[in-house]
């Protein structure tokens, strides 16, 4: 029987990443692991990390070509990115229409963000409308993200 693929979107150095990915595993999916890292310098369509000397959005989205050949390359049923404005953007940019792009949220890409300015939520509003299933790990985050985007329940 074929596994089921998944592509996850997040620090390939952090023990959550490992810990999702696990359970993902529990329920029958080969997952595989992209994430921006700068200690990991491996090859990318491979091993499917982007080596960079940083994290922040710019390094997101200038890599944003690089997470889209590994998309092609790993082709799976599932896109679960990990934090709204980072790995979830990239997943609604690189989503394709057979995707299902199930975004989980951690904390601070919602309670902060959600409260910094204008363009923050329309990105966060194109992130949730590009997003099949919103996993939150909080109800304090699920009443935050539903107190700004209603329409989401």
């Amino acid at each position: 029987m074929m596994k089921n693929n998944i592509l996850v979107l997040a620090s390939p150095n952090s023990i959550h990443t490992e810990k999702w990915c696990d359970g993902w595993k529990l329920i029958n999916y080969d997952t595989k692991i992209s994430g921006i890292s700068s200690t990991i310098a491996s090859d990318l369509i491979i091993n499917g990390n982007i080596s960079s000397s940083g994290g922040n959005g710019f390094t997101y989205l200038k890599n944003i070509f690089k997470f889209r050949t590994i998309l092609h390359k790993v082709n799976p049923m599932i896109i679960n990115p990990h934090h709204l404005t980072s790995y979830g953007l990239i997943g609604a940019l690189i989503k394709r229409k057979k995707d299902f792009l199930v975004l989980s949220v951690h904390g601070t890409d919602i309670m902060q963000t959600m409260n910094k300015n204008f363009i923050y939520l329309l990105m966060a509003k194109y992130i949730f409308n590009k997003s099949d299933i919103i996993v939150s790990v909080s109800d304090a985050m699920t009443s935050k993200i539903l107190k700004y985007f209603p329409d989401l329940k």
